[in-house]
């Protein structure tokens, strides 16, 4: 249980870093790449002690990386990787313009996205499919909704709806392509090196965005900004490996693990949004806020269900 609780206070450390760089005028787009960087270096680091195949271990892939290309999932892997520099810099853009809750939400919610992928689509889904779980569904739309209801003008509406609407769909983009993945190509060799290629692509394409951006003179390289990158890609990629430690610790039972690592993080996030920016939700915001947390006990009900059971 201990690994579960660090991995959602650093995940939640996230949304609250977001939020802080607003008001410490940090350029958000630069600390994410140098957050990914620092995440492949961690990383690098991690694969150097694993205990993959030599073809992975950590010469190879600097100085030989076309041991890997020759694996299908490489590919989708630097897809997914672009997708989460973006997809990340939107949940920073929803949390310093609307609210740490509201991003924290619409990429929790997004794991509707992948559960209709697996059922209807990849066909992956070992159980039935029932009422409940429709009704979870539909009351995460809901909860995105309810939680993004804010009074103001046109534009500032249009801006509030559109940020975490990005960042739910994208999420869900991202989650249901890393399952097709896993389920589809990744053996137990390649679990430690899936998540490093993402870093690297994405740290790619931020720094191919970051150069243009020089070039253009859109962006000044400082040192602050730098430093919060840092700070950022420290909890980023360790948040994932105490989620993996947790799954692990719990028989890889994802059933148990994912409900409370969702509900967990929206929770903690609210509190300490609350506590730390002051963040006030209307009445309207806590029924969403509601909702979501009720969202993932009806998708997930049947295995949490048998957990009781059992």
């Amino acid at each position: 249980m201990l690994y579960l609780v660090i991995s959602i206070f650093l995940s939640v450390l996230l949304f609250l870093l977001f939020k802080s760089f607003d008001s410490f005028k940090v350029n958000t787009f630069l600390a994410i790449v140098v957050n990914y960087v620092i995440c492949v270096f961690i990383g690098l680091i991690f694969l150097q002690f694993s205990h993959l195949p030599g073809r992975y271990s950590m010469y190879n892939v600097l100085y030989h990386p076309l041991y890997i290309f020759h694996h299908t999932w490489v590919i989708l892997a630097f897809i997914i990787g672009v997708l989460f520099v973006f997809t990340f810099y939107l949940m920073a853009l929803t949390a310093q313009m609307v609210s740490v809750t509201l991003s924290v939400v619409a990429n929790k919610m997004s794991l509707v996205i992948p559960v209709l992928f697996s059922l209807f689509v990849f066909k992956i889904e070992s159980r039935d499919f029932t009422f409940f779980n429709i009704l979870g569904i539909i009351t995460a739309l809901s909860a995105i909704y309810l939680c993004t209801f804010r009074p103001g003008g046109k534009l500032n509406r249009e801006l509030i709806y559109f940020l975490p609407l990005s960042v739910f769909i994208l999420g869900g983009v991202i989650d249901t392509m890393i399952n097709y993945t896993n389920y589809k190509y990744i053996g137990e060799s390649e679990e430690s090196l899936f998540p490093l290629i993402m870093f690297i692509s994405a740290s790619l394409a931020g720094i191919v965005v970051v150069l243009y951006m020089i070039i253009t003179q859109q962006l000044k390289i400082d040192l602050k900004s730098i430093a919060a990158g840092i700070v950022l890609g420290i909890p980023n990629y360790f948040s994932i490996y105490f989620l993996l430690k947790a799954l692990t610790a719990f028989n890889n039972n994802g059933a148990l693990v994912f409900p409370i690592f969702n509900i967990g993080i929206i929770m903690v996030a609210a509190i300490l949004a609350f506590i730390i920016f002051k963040e006030e939700l209307l009445n309207v915001n806590k029924i969403g806020l509601a909702l979501a947390v009720l969202a993932i006990f009806l998708i997930y009900y049947q295995e949490l269900r048998l957990i009781i059971d059992y």
